[in-house]
């Protein structure tokens, strides 16, 4: 119970900071990596200035022995793309491609199936945001077929 409240929290802590850094974009490319960076090193227990030196398979290789909960790999693969993007804004394309690497890494040792064109504002948002359309088959409600005769 301790560990899924645990989690809760890292979750929650991350996508706080991606809708804030979403809803203020293009305002501060810079703050907003930064910010979002700052949240991903917290989810992953990371001090930034580390994340910021590992290459990809290190970074794997550190989540994997540090007991990073596999639970938190969508959110923090779609982070690090959001990262990039907000690095590309800023004229970062050296740190941008860092973060890609890692985001491909990391999802393919996750079994994560995302891209960098996934973690772009507006798929991101949709990642979020789930179109909220109940389809019936999902929710278990048979539609009334009588109701339409």
């Amino acid at each position: 119970m301790l560990q899924n409240d645990y989690l809760m929290r890292q979750i929650l802590l991350l996508v706080e900071a991606i809708r804030k850094s979403l809803m203020e974009q293009k305002a501060d490319p810079r703050g907003d990596a930064e910010m979002v960076e700052a949240s991903l090193a917290q989810a992953m227990d990371l001090d930034p200035a580390f994340l910021e030196s590992l290459a990809p398979e290190s970074l794997v290789t550190i989540l994997q022995l540090g007991g990073f909960d596999e639970q938190l790999a969508p959110y923090v693969t779609r982070s690090l793309g959001l990262a990039a993007y907000y690095r590309r804004e800023f004229g970062d394309e050296k740190g941008a491609k860092l973060r890609i690497q890692q985001l491909d890494a990391l999802a393919k040792a996750y079994a994560v199936d995302v891209t960098y064109e996934d973690c772009l504002p507006a798929p991101f948002e949709d990642f979020l945001n789930p179109d909220e359309e109940e389809d019936p088959a999902i929710t278990g409600w048979p539609e009334d077929e009588t109701s339409s005769n």
